[in-house]
């Protein structure tokens, strides 16, 4: 009996050990493709936890691609991540007052996000 016990343990055993190699080529699958670097943006705009305002930034926010956000109702904050340049701070800037909201920018902006506009220099 000691013997089937132990044959039907090695089973088990060798059972699980491949389920934890199946487990572990799965954990270590290719990242999201938005993995790469992520350009972060956290905005405060007093008045964004109202639902219609909420909704209305979907909407226009939902048209730029490669942006992934939530809105802290709690917080007046919304917090975006970009998975490339595709608009600057400013345009957010205009979706956010076009819905009658004043944002401001929490911390860094990031370089990528900044206008890439070149400055004249004025002759004297």
């Amino acid at each position: 009996m000691a013997a089937a016990v132990t044959l039907k343990m090695r089973s088990t055993i060798k059972i699980m050990s491949t389920r934890i190699e199946a487990i572990s080529c799965f954990a270590s699958s290719a990242a999201p493709p938005y993995d790469k670097r992520v350009l972060e943006l956290e905005v405060y705009a007093a008045g964004v936890r109202d639902l219609n305002k909420i909704l209305e930034l979907d909407i226009e926010l939902g048209a730029i691609a490669g942006l992934h956000y939530k809105v802290d109702r709690n917080h007046d904050l919304v917090y975006m991540e970009l998975e490339g340049p595709t608009v600057t701070f400013r345009e957010i800037r205009a979706i956010f007052r076009k819905l009658a909201l004043e944002p401001k920018f929490v911390g860094a902006i990031p370089a990528e996000l900044r206008p890439k506009t070149k400055t004249q220099l004025l002759e004297t």
